[in-house]
């Protein structure tokens, strides 16, 4: 019964045999003493091992930031730990699972853009015009969260790939409207100024509309959720420094990518 299990009493009164057969108390061969030990041991993968918890003000810090932290401690520790592996888990574990998935699907959502818009504008070098505005996008973020004093966790990144379908489309405006102009057999310079000229407007009032409408919730302004926040700060600032770096960026591409095609197609014609 539970009631016996643990008390001294109920141990000492165990029969055991001894070497003649017969049964005698454990008591009269054995001496009791209490002292502290450890409740349980825990084994994973046929090996002993040790939990420690803890939990990490999401405030102040991530869990792949503390992770990073431990293990650099661990690093010096005394050689009588040599034979002890550490190995990190929990939030941490998740954390880095998400990532690489966030990853696969950055990826995928990368190409997937590419391929929608090489069917758009019918070659190839246009789409990787209008994908330079993806890493313009990502380096705004990471300004941003950085000037914000908030690590990059997992909703940001969410809020990376939610802008990698977004920021593009300034660069496809703009593009589209070059190659009408480039139609009406304008120049190459004449038709860059005049798309720079005649797009940045609505691209401005686009972008900034969109962004007015984002960053109160990424500031609080009428409620807030903390889950919702770096989504929020991805979005809205991560638009609107696109939006002002790729009005200067995207002229000079064209024109640069144009000189590149047209200096191949000599070569072809030479050969």
């Amino acid at each position: 019964p539970s009631k016996y299990k643990n008390t001294t009493n109920t141990l000492s009164e165990l029969e055991v045999s001894n070497n003649r057969g017969q049964l005698i108390p454990l008591s009269r061969v054995t001496k009791f003493t209490e002292r502290s030990s450890i409740a349980s041991i825990e084994h994973e993968n046929n090996q002993r091992q040790i939990t420690v918890n803890g939990e990490i003000d999401l405030k102040q810090n991530n869990a792949q930031n503390v992770a990073k932290m431990v293990a650099e401690k661990i690093k010096n520790s005394p050689e009588d730990f040599s034979k002890v592996s550490v190995h990190f888990g929990g939030e941490n574990e998740d954390t880095k699972e998400s990532f690489e998935s966030l990853t696969q699907a950055f990826g995928l959502a990368f190409f997937g853009i590419l391929l929608l818009l090489i069917l758009l504008f019918k070659n190839i070098y246009q789409p990787l015009i209008v994908a330079t505005t993806i890493p313009v996008g990502v380096m705004g973020i990471i300004w941003t969260f950085y000037l914000h004093g908030k690590p990059l966790s997992f909703f940001a990144a969410i809020g990376v790939i939610a802008l990698s379908g977004v920021v593009v489309n300034n660069a496809i405006v703009f593009v589209d409207f070059y190659n009408r102009i480039k139609r009406k057999a304008a120049s190459k310079r004449e038709a860059v100024l005049e798309a720079a000229s005649k797009r940045i407007r609505p691209i401005f009032l686009t972008t900034f509309t969109t962004v007015a409408g984002i960053l109160p919730t990424a500031y609080g302004i009428g409620g807030l959720d903390p889950f919702v926040v770096p989504i929020a700060l991805s979005l809205g600032w991560g638009m609107l420094v696109t939006a002002i770096l790729t009005s200067f960026l995207i002229p000079p591409i064209i024109c640069l990518m144009q000189d590149l095609v047209d200096v191949l197609q000599k070569i072809r014609v030479l050969k």
